[in-house]
Order: C-alpha cells, then sequence, then structure tokens
C-alpha cells in the first residue's frame, strides 16, 4: 500500500475524528528478571545449636519420672495431711512439692537456655548477611511514550473555524468530512472560496467508491436551475437578499419589500424559472418592454396586470436594480462551457463550489445566491434525531450576513445537522465557545487578528506540542486569494525556554513538562501566527481538555515522534 492509499485509508476509516491529538501515555512496565541469590556467609551456627538442644533435651529425660513421682506423692501426702490432721505428713506432703518443682525446672531450663543460644547466634548471623549484600539499584523512572490519538468534538453542534490558508482547510475538511462519510453519514459542502477546498476530499472519496454529487459554479449553472425548487416567495427572498448584501449604497431600500416586488414578478411566470426570465420579468413589471422570447404573451399580461399596482418612483428604482442583478446572474447562466455536473441523488458528498478566484460582482450575486437557496434546501430536510451523521459546511462564509448564518444554524439544530463555518478571519464579534459550540483556530493573519484569536484562550496555558508539528516549516511565498496575494508568515514555532520548566496543563496536571520528542508552548499570538497549516487548536467548553492542539494532516501516522 504506497503513500497516497494510506492517507485515503486514514481519512475515510470509520468513526468520526476532527484531528489527531499528540498525547503522552505511560510506557507499558518493564519484565524485569527475578533478582539473584546474593552471597552470605554460611550459617556454621546452626549444627553446634541443633547439637546443644538436642543434648539438653537427652539429660533431662532422666529427671521426667522422679519429678512425676514426687508431684504425685506431694499431693496424696497433702491429702492425707488434711484428712488426719497430722503435721508431720504436711511437713513431707510440702517437700515433696518442693522437689517436684525442682524438677520441672531441670526438664524446662536447660531447653530454654540452648533455644536462647541459638537465636543470639541467628541474630549474628543475620547482621554479617547484612554487611554482604550490595544495595539494589533503583528502577529508572518510566518516561511516557507519545502517541497520535483521533480526536472529535464533545457533541459539539456548531463549529468556527478561523484563519487558516487553502492547504489547511483542504485537510481539516478531508479530515472531518472524510471521517462522516466512511461512519456511513452524509456531507453538504458549500465552497464559496473559489479555491476548490474540497478538492482532496473529493478526490479520495471518490477514490474509494462513494458516491458524489458535484456543482461547479459558473460552469455547471446552464444545466442546473437553481431557482427550479424554490416557490415565488422563496426566489423573491434569496434575490432580494443577495442584491442587498452585495449592495455597496448606503440607500439600501426595504429588503422584505424588494423580497415581494421580486415574488410578484415570478408569480406571473408560468414556465421555467431562470435569471434571465426574472430579470426580464422585473422589467416588465416596471413598464418596460420585455426584449426577445424570453416571455410569453401570457406571462405579459400578468405582468401588465401586476405593472398597475406598481406605480412609485421608489419601486421602479428598486426594480430596476433588482432586475439588473438578476441579468448579471443571467450572463453566467447563458455562458455554457459544455461540462455537464455530475449528480446523483442518493450521494453521501454533495458539493457546491464556486470556481475561479477573482471576485466580482457577479461572483459575489452568485454566492449569496447559493447561500439563500442552500437555506431552503436545509428547511426542507426532515429532522432527525437518530441514524447516521450528517454534516453541513460553508467555507468562505465571510462574505454572508450574520443574521443569514444564524438563520443556518437554526434550522441546522432543529434537523440535527452538525454545522461547519469556515472563515478566513476571525469576525469583530467573536468570542470563545460556550454550550454546544465549538471553535477552531488554525493559522493567524496578521498580528491583529493573532491577538484577538489569543484571548479566545484560557489564561496561563500550554500546549503539547510534538516535534514533528514543532519542525514544520510553512510556505515562504504568497497565497493567491480571492483578495489578492496574501504574504504568510513563517511557520517556524519559537523554540522553547529551556529553564525554568513550563509547568504542567491546568486541566492535566498529571503530564509531566518533560515529554520525549515534544515540548511546551504558550498560545501566544506569535504562536498563532506561525502555526503550520494543518494544526489547529480546538476549543471545546464540552471537553475538559480544552484547548487542544490536534493535526488534520494523517500523515503524521506514518511517523513515529
Amino acid at each position: 500500500m504506497n503513500r497516497t492509499e494510506r492517507r485515503s485509508t486514514a481519512l475515510l476509516a470509520p468513526g468520526e475524528r476532527w484531528g489527531w491529538e499528540y498525547r503522552l501515555e505511560p510506557a507499558p512496565a518493564p519484565e524485569r528478571a527475578a533478582p539473584a541469590t546474593p552471597p552470605v556467609p554460611e550459617p556454621d551456627w546452626l549444627p553446634a545449636a541443633a547439637q546443644r538442644y538436642a543434648a539438653a533435651g537427652r539429660h533431662t529425660l532422666r529427671y521426667r519420672w522422679p519429678t512425676l513421682a514426687a508431684a504425685a506423692l506431694a499431693v496424696a501426702t497433702l491429702v492425707l495431711a488434711a484428712v488426719l490432721g497430722s503435721g508431720a505428713l504436711a511437713l513431707t506432703g510440702t517437700g515433696c512439692a518442693v522437689l517436684a518443682l525442682a524438677g520441672v525446672a531441670v526438664l524446662v531450663l536447660p531447653r530454654r537456655l540452648a533455644a536462647r543460644h541459638a537465636d543470639a547466634a541467628h541474630q549474628r548471623w543475620l547482621r554479617g548477611c547484612a554487611r554482604c549484600i550490595e544495595p539494589i539499584p533503583a528502577p529508572a523512572p518510566e518516561v511516557p511514550a507519545g502517541r497520535w490519538r483521533p480526536l472529535r468534538p464533545a457533541g459539539a453542534d456548531h463549529v468556527d473555524v478561523y484563519g487558516g490558508t487553502d492547504r489547511g482547510w483542504a485537510a481539516l475538511l478531508s479530515t472531518v468530512a472524510g471521517s462522516v462519510i466512511g461512519s456511513g453519514g452524509s456531507v453538504t459542502i458549500l465552497d464559496l472560496t473559489g479555491s476548490s477546498a474540497a478538492r482532496d476530499l473529493i478526490r479520495a472519496a471518490g477514490a474509494a467508491g462513494h458516491r458524489l454529487d458535484l456543482l461547479t459554479l459558473p460552469d455547471h449553472l446552464p444545466a442546473v436551475g437553481l431557482l427550479a425548487d424554490l416557490a415565488p416567495a422563496q426566489v423573491g427572498t434569496v434575490l432580494a437578499e443577495a442584491v442587498h448584501a452585495v449592495d455597496r449604497d448606503s440607500d439600501t431600500g426595504d429588503r422584505s419589500g424588494d423580497a415581494a416586488l421580486v415574488g410578484q414578478a415570478v408569480t406571473a411566470l408560468r414556465g421555467p424559472i431562470t435569471f434571465r426570465r426574472v430579470g426580464a420579468a422585473l422589467r416588465a413589471l416596471n413598464g418596460a418592454v420585455a426584449d426577445g422570447d424570453a416571455l410569453t404573451a401570457a406571462e405579459r399580461a400578468n405582468l401588465a396586470a401586476a405593472l398597475r399596482q406598481v406605480g412609485n418612483q421608489t419601486a421602479a428604482s428598486r426594480l430596476r436594480r433588482l432586475a439588473a442583478a438578476a441579468e448579471q446572474l443571467a450572463l453566467l447562466e447563458e455562458h455554457d462551457p459544455g461540462v455537464r455536473p455530475y449528480r446523483d441523488p442518493h450521494a453521501q458528498l454533495r458539493v457546491m463550489q464556486l470556481a475561479g478566484d477573482e471576485e466580482d460582482l457577479s461572483t459575489g450575486l452568485l454566492a449569496q445566491i447559493l447561500a439563500g437557496t442552500l437555506l431552503h434546501q436545509v428547511r426542507r430536510l426532515v429532522p432527525t434525531e437518530s441514524g447516521p451523521a450528517r454534516l453541513l459546511v460553508v467555507a468562505g462564509a465571510d462574505g454572508l450576513r450574520r443574521a443569514q448564518l444564524e438563520r443556518l444554524d437554526t434550522l441546522a439544530r432543529r434537523r440535527g445537522i452538525r454545522l461547519l463555518l469556515l472563515y478566513r478571519r476571525l469576525r469583530a464579534d467573536s468570542t470563545a465557545p460556550t454550550g454546544t459550540d465549538a471553535t477552531v483556530l488554525m493559522r493567524q493573519h496578521g498580528a491583529a487578528q493573532a491577538s484577538q484569536a489569543a484571548r479566545l484562550l484560557p489564561a496561563g496555558i500550554e500546549l503539547l506540542v510534538a516535534d514533528r508539528t514543532a519542525g514544520r516549516r510553512a510556505a515562504t511565498t504568497g497565497t493567491v486569494r480571492r483578495g489578492g496575494v496574501e504574504p504568510e508568515p513563517p511557520g517556524r514555532l519559537p523554540a522553547p525556554p529551556p529553564v525554568p520548566p513550563l509547568p504542567p496543563h491546568p486541566c492535566r496536571p498529571d503530564v509531566p513538562p518533560a515529554a520525549p520528542g515534544a515540548a511546551r508552548y504558550a498560545p501566544t499570538p506569535e504562536f498563532l501566527r506561525d502555526l503550520p497549516d494543518t494544526a489547529y487548536l480546538l476549543l471545546d467548553p464540552r471537553d475538559g481538555g480544552s484547548p487542544r492542539l490536534l493535526e488534520a494532516d494523517p500523515s503524521v501516522l506514518d511517523q513515529a515522534t
């Protein structure tokens, strides 16, 4: 199995994961052989002690029967003296008792003295053994072993990703979405970056035989009816919100009023709903003559009847703006490069992506239209509390309005879908995650962004960074993005101070500061600016070990650290 196959297998293996964390695990106890018997002095005292004890026993046996006879005679004499009241018998009995006691002493004392002599000799021998035995050296402290372990958020429903590069996003999506697909779940990706952030995931999933649904816009726009499944009111909402999102004029008018105007124009249409026909309907609703064959005679009559209800100057100016936006999208719709999308209604991976890095008004409008149609697609899904996991990803969410993202988050939560939003830059209102939310911090661009990101982290913590992660360097060349060429800071991590040693992690105090193949770093703004492409910090309020430093590239598993 080559490196590419191993990487694909690791990405699509069952079990949801968001990366790999370098952890310290106790080393297995080594097998120790039984210690050899140390040399000790010979117990030369033992034969003499045994002989002395045996001799004492033999010498005292001759007094056994006389002692018993004296004891019996003493008892009999004392009994008769008590019965007859004879003093002579009492004196004789007392003498026999004294003889019996003396016999008992002769029987016991020699053996006791021999035993005490043997005990004293044994103690002297033990002291001699202690002087001969060498001290056993203390075992060396066991060094914990570093291992890469998969990790996932602890039940987070909404995850925001801030910062990162194109390569980092591609690795993160491959790891996160690939694990969901490998576990039997489904993934929907809306890629607004223009750089195909899901390219590696598409390649790996396709090679593994998973079903795909790919839509690249505007190339596939002529073959796909973005507005076909929407009701007239929904078309009005989508187009009006797209125009207001990209309109730089301070006098943007009433969004709901614009949505009503578009909905009124679309209601008059009886055929397929395309951007060209919507633009022509808006022009007709404004009193202009529709060009060409965009509208039928019946549709023109319907619009003429509706024209009498729209007569103020404000509505006319807004109709012209809405019609211009629809016609700009129609230009993209009419350009057919001859490429057909790869559609599969039962696909596990659905990707809608913008093509091209240039950012113009048409592309901005199309991005907003895609976000609006995605909202309605999610709204049509059936809520589920069990079954395979479902993941919704929006890459390049910086240009979307906060209210739009909040509606998408609400819909996703109600339908049991995990939402992953990827931002190039930290939003001004970003705060530390709470509840079922989580935050991912990738490489930050610029000192201001890095400082703001560092404020989201708890104070006074250190992160365990594997040497493989610390030694990787980021590309020094600029990365072309939709906003132009942005120089990337070098990815070299600052060297940890040798002394004094950094304290252990406050949430994991059992982890020692020193570790094999790793070092501890404070997550300073400089640290966040110098993160490697595929490394990131996961902040999960439901995880007691948060924040954690993870790697999204499975190649770290190929090389032991």
